[in-house]
This record gives structure tokens, C-alpha cells and sequence, in this order.
């Protein structure tokens, strides 16, 4: 089980936002039913566990804390609620090879830091005269590369998306989703038909959700479209 993975605290807290403005989720949410809720807006996490108040990095629903997430999750209760089934699974390994033909072009094959010379900001003032021009270290771009094994974030061709089931996933948004799964060897998602613009996936054999916000494409800019293919139930 899921709950039993020695890395299942530090997976649950992934989902959250690392933005300190947005305090409400910047730890997991547990109410009074049992469910627990980690987000940071474009992704969420919704699993069925009692225990989880236990820990110390979370907040309680009852307690006037956290993410008010019912509204949101309710509308998807058919689905993790068992009335309604899945209708097939995707792969994490074929969303992968996707990535992995990306980084063959130079320009997206290294992680990137933000710079330590002007703190992203791109510029840096003179001592002199107070005047401002581009960080040298980074000639103005805020970011310096920092290979692909250190701490950072790849960065992704415009207008490229994953289509899964009709909804558009962002090349970032899905990259951070099977960074998240692979990390407790997660290998395959269930997908429910949600006719909506997010897609609601199941972890097998878990009483643990995802939802994930899709992104509007418009056809007056090109775009590359992945499939995702869904496979058939076993």
C-alpha cells in the first residue's frame, strides 16, 4: 500500500504550492470524513486517510484551516466514490519517452537554477551610480543553467501539450505529475471520462485521486499535440 511506502509523507506534501503567499496550501488538508487534500491549483491530490491528522505538517478542515477543496472535489465524487468506473489506464513510461525526446534538443536537455548573482531578477545595480543593466552571469535571463541531476526545473517548448482524453496538459504541469508519481514508483494512472477541462485519475489499487487542470488551446497559434494513449482496462 501507498501508506506504507517510507516516501508517502514527503509524496503527499509534493502536491503542494511552494508559493508562501498562498498559505492555505502550503500544507495537506484533512476533514473530518477521513479524506486528505494537497494542491497548488493546477494539480491536486485526494486520498482516503484517517491517520493523516497524525502528522505534524498538516492542517485541519474542522479547525477553520487549509484549502477549502470540497466544492471542487465533490463534482468528481462518482468517480472516487465508486460509482462510476474508469475507463482505461495511461502509462507513465510512455508521457516519459515524450520528455526524453525533448531534452535531445540543446536547448531543453539541461535543468536550470535560479541565478545567485541577482536572485532571478535578470539585472543587477552598479555600486557607483545605482544604475541597473543585465546580470552578467545570466546575461539577463534570471536563470543559469545547472545540469540534470542538480536541483532545478527543465524548460519546455511553447505550445506543446499532452492530450489526454480530450483535455490539454501543459508540458510543466505534467512533467511536475510523473515526477510525483515516479517517486514512489508509481508506473500507471486510471482515467475516469470526466467531459470536462481536467482530467480525474486514480492511483490502482488506492484510494488516492488526482485531479489535473487542462489548458485552453487556441487554433489560431500552432501547436504540438502528444496523445496519450489509453489503454483497456485488464
Amino acid at each position: 500500500m501507498l501508506r506504507e511506502n517510507p516516501k508517502y509523507q514527503t509524496f503527499i506534501e509534493s502536491w503542494c504550492s511552494k508559493d508562501s503567499y498562498r498559505t492555505q496550501m502550503l500544507k495537506p488538508t484533512c476533514f473530518d470524513d477521513g479524506w486528505v487534500c494537497a494542491t497548488d491549483s493546477y494539480k491536486l491530490i485526494w486520498t482516503y486517510d484517517p491517520d493523516y491528522k497524525n502528522f505534524e505538517n498538516r492542517y485541519i478542515y474542522s479547525e477553520t484551516e487549509g484549502i477549502k477543496a470540497l466544492p471542487v472535489v465533490e463534482k468528481f465524487s462518482e468517480f472516487y466514490g465508486g460509482v462510476t468506473q474508469p475507463i482505461g489506464r495511461i502509462k507513465i513510461k510512455e508521457i516519459e519517452e515524450v520528455f526524453e525526446k525533448i531534452k535531445l534538443i540543446p536547448e531543453f536537455a539541461e535543468k536550470y537554477i535560479e541565478c545567485p548573482k541577482c536572485d532571478g531578477f535578470g539585472t543587477s545595480e552598479c555600486h557607483c551610480c545605482g544604475s541597473e543593466s543585465d546580470c552578467e552571469n545570466c546575461d539577463g535571463k534570471g536563470e543559469i543553467p545547472s545540469g540534470t541531476q542538480e536541483t532545478g526545473h527543465y524548460h519546455f517548448p511553447e505550445n506543446h501539450y499532452f492530450n489526454v482524453d480530450g483535455v490539454h496538459l501543459s508540458m510543466k504541469t505534467t512533467r511536475e505529475l510523473i515526477d510525483n508519481l515516479l517517486f514512489v514508483g508509481i508506473s500507471e494512472l486510471e482515467i475516469f471520462s470526466t467531459n470536462d477541462y481536467r482530467c480525474f485519475f486514480g492511483i490502482p489499487g488506492e484510494k488516492t485521486f488526482l485531479l489535473v487542470m487542462g489548458c485552453y488551446v487556441s487554433d489560431a497559434h500552432e501547436s504540438q499535440i502528444f496523445e496519450v494513449q489509453i489503454h483497456s482496462k485488464v
